[in-house]
C-alpha cells in the first residue's frame, strides 16, 4: 500500500505512546521507553519514503533518545544508520558515509546491523570513487555470511535483514562500482536478481522496487535494452501502485538515459508513455 497511508496512523500510535512516557515509571517505564523507540523509528522510515527530511530526522533523532534511554545498543545503531540513508538520498554522501561508521561502532549492537551498516557505508564510498568502497563491500559480505548464526537475536524492527536482502545491498553497491567496469556491472545484475527471487511477496513492496531499480540500471549499463525496460516496467508497476513519487522520478530519469541511448527502441519508448 506504500508509505503515505501509514503515516496518519502511525503518528497518532506515537502521540498515544507518548502520552504514556509521560507518566509512566517504575518496572514499566523501560519496556514502554522501548516500544516507542520501534514506533519512532518506522515513523521516521515512512517520512524518509515520502520525501520529508526534516521529519524523517525529527523522528530518528527520538528514536535514538529513547534507545539511549531504554539501554538499547542495536535501536541506537538503527537510529544512526538511518540518517546515514537519508543523508545519502539527500546526496550528502561524508555524512552517509560516516553515521555508517558510527552505527557500525556501536557497542553490542546486533551483528545483522553492522553488516547493513557495512553495506550503506561501502555504497558511499563507491559514490564518491573511494577505492575504500571494495575493501568495506569485502567486510559487509563476511558480516553479512556470519549473520545466520546469530538469525536467533534478530531485533523485530529489522526482521527484513535477510541473506536475499543483503544481496541486494551488495547488488547495489556494485551496479555503482559497475559504471565503468563490466565485470562488476555483472556482480551487480547477479546480485540484484538473486536477491530479489528470494524475497517471495515482499518483491511486490515500495521498498524492493528501490531494487528493481537499481537491476533495470545495473542492466542498462550492461546495454540489454529489452530486459532493462522489463524491469523497470516491473518498478514502474509498484511505485504507481504505492504512490511513490519519489521512485516514478528516478525511472523517468532512467528512461531518459535509455531513449538516449536507443532512440528508436519501442520498448524504450512504451515504458516512456507508461512513465508519463
Amino acid at each position: 500500500m506504500g508509505s503515505g497511508p501509514l503515516l496518519g496512523p502511525v503518528a497518532a500510535q506515537l502521540d498515544t505512546i507518548e502520552d504514556f512516557i509521560v507518566d509512566a515509571r517504575g518496572s514499566v517505564r523501560l519496556p514502554l521507553v522501548d516500544v516507542a523507540a520501534q514506533w519512532a523509528e518506522f515513523l521516521g522510515w515512512l517520512y524518509t519514503s515520502t520525501g520529508d527530511a526534516g521529519q524523517a530526522r525529527r523522528w530518528f533523532d527520538r528514536a535514538g533518545e529513547w534507545a539511549a534511554e531504554a539501554g538499547n545498543a542495536t535501536m541506537t545503531a538503527t537510529a544512526l544508520s538511518f540518517k546515514g540513508h537519508l543523508a545519502f538520498l539527500l546526496g550528502q554522501l561524508r555524512a552517509a558515509a560516516g553515521l555508517s561508521r558510527a552505527a557500525a561502532r556501536v557497542p553490542d549492537a546486533w551483528l545483522g546491523q553492522r553488516a547493513y551498516d557495512a553495506h550503506q557505508e561501502a555504497r558511499a564510498l563507491a559514490v564518491m570513487g573511494h577505492a575504500a568502497a571494495v575493501r568495506r563491500l569485502a567486510e559487509a559480505a563476511e558480516m553479512a555470511a556470519a549473520v545466520e548464526e546469530h538469525r536467533g537475536e534478530t531485533p523485530p524492527w529489522i526482521y527484513y535483514y535477510t541473506a536475499p536482502f543483503y544481496r541486494l545491498e551488495r547488488g547495489w553497491v556494485y551496479r555503482l562500482l559497475g559504471r565503468d567496469d563490466e565485470r562488476l556491472n555483472a556482480e551487480a545484475i547477479a546480485h540484484l536478481s538473486a536477491g530479489l527471487a528470494g524475497l517471495g511477496d515482499a518483491r511486490q513492496s515500495e521498498w524492493a522496487a528501490e531494487y528493481i531499480y537499481h537491476l533495470a540500471f545495473a542492466l542498462f549499463q550492461a546495454g540489454e535494452a529489452g530486459q532493462a525496460c522489463a524491469s523497470a516496467d516491473e518498478a514502474t508497476a509498484i511505485a504507481r501502485r504505492t504512490g511513490s513519487a519519489r521512485l516514478l522520478a528516478r525511472l523517468r530519469g532512467l528512461q531518459r538515459h535509455m531513449r538516449a541511448r536507443w532512440p528508436r527502441d519501442a520498448d524504450v519508448a512504451a515504458l516512456g508513455d507508461r512513465l508519463r
